[in-house]
């Protein structure tokens, strides 16, 4: 988590060009992702959703996701209906600009995330729900293509593509003689839509 955090303010003081969303005051981004954990026996999918002004040649904004998690082991011991509801700081920052390349208004940005996620896991094998705050952290970049703008209203659609930090004290949710669970991070791709003032 530190070398998290002193990337991040790295990248504060080395983004280059201007905001990829061309954002003057602020910008609303909604998303659907799908995340594959690092734990094989997880899968999960969640809602997203941004609120991000622009601060000198990057964003930065609050960042807000509820995961639905479920699992299943070997010895047939499920996880669901579980959730993992994130809340962290986003930075956002100008990688490359391709509408000289291409001919189209398609922007790179790489993105960082710090922040706390709120676990809540229920199985087959615990008399009680497995609840627990742990720090997080996100590391990624997006795609963006600039759809058009209208008075003063810019929307744009994106993919994104992150690794998340969520490692966890060893618990067994899949019962005893089953592989503890001690890492709900792993990787994600976003599906996303932005409007920006």
């Amino acid at each position: 988590m530190r070398k998290l955090v002193g990337l991040t303010a790295a990248c504060m003081f080395l983004a280059a060009s201007g905001s990829s969303h061309a954002m003057k005051l602020v910008g609303f981004d909604w998303g659907v992702n799908f995340l594959k954990p690092s734990d094989s026996r997880f899968d999960a999918y969640s809602t997203a959703f941004t609120l991000e002004i622009p601060i000198q040649k990057a964003t930065i904004g609050y960042y807000h996701e509820s995961v639905n998690i479920k699992g299943q082991d070997s010895n047939a011991t499920t996880v669901s209906p579980s959730y993992i509801t994130v809340n962290a700081l986003r930075l956002t920052f100008p990688l490359a600009n391709l509408k000289n390349q291409t001919g189209l208004p398609i922007a790179i940005e790489g993105l960082i995330d710090i922040g706390a996620a709120n676990i809540n896991i229920n199985t087959t094998t615990l008399t009680t729900t497995f609840a627990v705050t742990k720090p997080m952290g996100d590391v990624g970049f997006g795609v963006w293509y600039n759809a058009g703008s209208a008075y003063g209203v810019q929307a744009n659609v994106g993919i994104t593509a992150l690794y998340r930090f969520l490692k966890v004290s060893p618990v067994a949710l899949f019962g005893t003689g089953t592989s503890a669970v001690d890492d709900l991070g792993g990787f994600e791709v976003g599906f996303n839509m932005l409007i920006a003032y």
